[in-house]
């Protein structure tokens, strides 16, 4: 299926000491401000920054061992990096979706937590 992908993206940024360390979230978000250029980014489905809740789709595809030793490993490798993604990209504002505003990280000026139901959200035009 390789013939079939459009572009791989494999940059790595100097604060992911690896690529284990570095999710598809994280990836997904740096790639649409790095070649995307987005000035604002709408983030659902990150609940690994909230709570500790490691549960993924994708784990219907690829299997990963969610023990509590992996999870809190891929917790405290994972959370921190989002305030490398959000302050490297200062001028973009992220918008992060969840049920409660409890975020595990320290958030700077350009990222909020909107509360509610994703069927809640208005999206404007």
């Amino acid at each position: 299926r390789a013939h079939q992908i459009k572009e791989f993206y494999t940059y790595l940024p100097k604060y992911a000491k690896n690529y284990t360390d570095w999710n598809c979230g994280h990836m997904a978000v740096h790639y649409a401000c790095n070649k995307l250029l987005a000035n604002e980014v709408h983030m659902y489905g990150f609940d690994s920054i909230f709570d500790f809740n490691l549960r993924s789709s994708t784990d219907f595809y690829l299997s990963s061992l969610r023990d509590n030793t992996h999870s809190n490993k891929l917790k405290t490798e994972w959370r921190p990096l989002w305030e490398h993604i959000f302050n490297e990209y200062s001028n973009t504002q992220f918008k992060l979706y969840h049920n409660h505003p409890n975020i595990k990280i320290n958030l700077p000026k350009n990222a909020s937590v909107v509360v509610g139901n994703a069927s809640d959200v208005k999206i404007k035009d």
